[in-house]
C-alpha cells in the first residue's frame, strides 16, 4: 500500500433488513451492492434473525459476481452494521469494515479487504477484534 487519500463510498452505521439492498459507487464507474437475506421472527422482547446473509455483488469486468460475506443468527438488539465501505488498500475494488454480533452482548469488528481475495471472491476477512458491551 502507498500513502495518500482513501476513496470512501460510505461511512456511518447501517443495518440491512432481510430483502434490503444498499448500493454505492466506488470511484467514477464501479458500482457495488450489498443485499441482506434471511428470516425475521418474533422472539421474547426482540426480533430474531436466522439464516441471515450479507451478500456483496458487482458487475465489474463485465461479469456479475456475488459473494456471501457473512452468515449469522442474531437478535435485533445486536445487529450487524456496515461501518465503512471504500478502497482502503487502493486496488480500485471495494473494501468493507463491518460491526458484527460477537455472541451475547459482545460485538466483533471485521475488516474485509479485496487485495488478498482470489477470484471469484470479492473480499476476504483480513482482521477482526471483539468488544464486550456492558
Amino acid at each position: 500500500m502507498s500513502a495518500g487519500p482513501v476513496d470512501t463510498a460510505f461511512t456511518g452505521h447501517r443495518f440491512l433488513y432481510p430483502g434490503e439492498d444498499f448500493s454505492r459507487r466506488l470511484g467514477s464507474s464501479d458500482w457495488y451492492a450489498l443485499r441482506a437475506i434471511g428470516t425475521a421472527s418474533e422472539a421474547p422482547a426482540s426480533t430474531a434473525f436466522s439464516a441471515y446473509e450479507l451478500r456483496l455483488s458487482t458487475s465489474r469486468d463485465r461479469f456479475a459476481t456475488v459473494q456471501t460475506v457473512v452468515r449469522l443468527d442474531f437478535t435485533l438488539d445486536n445487529t450487524p452494521n456496515i461501518i465503512w465501505a471504500g478502497d482502503l488498500d487502493r486496488d480500485g475494488r471495494l473494501d468493507l469494515y463491518l460491526q458484527l454480533p460477537g455472541g451475547g452482548y459482545s460485538r466483533r469488528y471485521a475488516l474485509f479487504l479485496s487485495s488478498p481475495a482470489h477470484s471469484p471472491a470479492l473480499v476476504v476477512e483480513a482482521a477482526s477484534f471483539h468488544v464486550a458491551d456492558c
